[in-house]
């Protein structure tokens, strides 16, 4: 079962775009914690154009969210971490974890998480890809992987 977390990411169209990215590849939950703007906001749906999964969830902190997700497998998705192309899932209750679009996730929230996967790319200058472009592609490998 796929899922993604979502922490304080504040846009309203990077948090839309991964909803219907979501959708698209048959995720089962979309948990929201901290600042991460609701599904339910008007800019958000603009984006999402119908791309909704009925279960939502919130915490106010990534500690409640964690601690009510320990018996899965949660992957950040992040820059400097093991590369997503080497990775072989199982099928597993699997939740991927974004951070905010200019940090990331911390260090301590990093330790949270059972593994740190980075979507390899061939630009030098730039560190990172945009956090909804990088979740299209981890979503897409995991669902081509776990797809029967």
């Amino acid at each position: 079962m796929l899922q993604v977390a979502l922490l304080d990411i504040r846009s309203c169209a990077n948090v839309g775009n991964i909803l219907r990215t979501a959708k698209a590849f048959e995720f089962s939950q979309i948990h929201l914690i901290g600042t991460t703007p609701s599904h339910n906001r008007k800019e958000v749906q603009k984006v999402a154009l119908g791309g909704e999964i009925n279960k939502f969830y919130y915490y106010k902190t990534w500690s409640e969210f964690i601690v009510k997700n320990s018996n899965s497998n949660i992957i950040a998705i992040e820059t400097g971490g093991q590369k997503l192309y080497s990775y072989k899932p199982k099928k597993e209750n699997i939740i991927l974890v974004l951070g905010t679009e200019r940090a990331g996730l911390s260090e301590a929230e990093l330790k949270d998480c059972t593994t740190v996967l980075s979507v390899n790319h061939a630009m030098k200058k730039i560190k990172s890809l945009n956090v909804a472009s990088a979740f299209a592609i981890a979503s897409s490998y995991f669902y081509n992987h776990l797809s029967d």
